[in-house]
């Protein structure tokens, strides 16, 4: 078992998929043996996808506010 934590930056390669295939493995022996580094994934990749999905909101309010400028009334 790794007694050093697991890194943002470790967790970041490995959710956005940029491990070697050697170092993939062994990050997922790790997150095997270790609870402290599975929740630190998990955590993470729930921040990732809440930032995403606020992104994802705003542009979509962004696409609409483009559409249907407030200061234009339809015919």
């Amino acid at each position: 078992m790794h007694k050093d934590p697991i890194t943002i930056e470790e967790i970041e390669d490995y959710l956005s998929g940029q491990l070697s295939p050697e170092a993939l493995a062994e990050f997922e022996t790790r997150l095997l043996e270790d609870d402290e580094a599975r929740k630190s994934v998990m955590q993470l990749r729930k921040v990732i996808e809440g930032v995403q999905g606020y992104a994802f909101k705003q542009k979509l309010k962004d696409y609409h506010r483009n559409l249907f400028p407030r200061d234009e009334k339809p015919e």
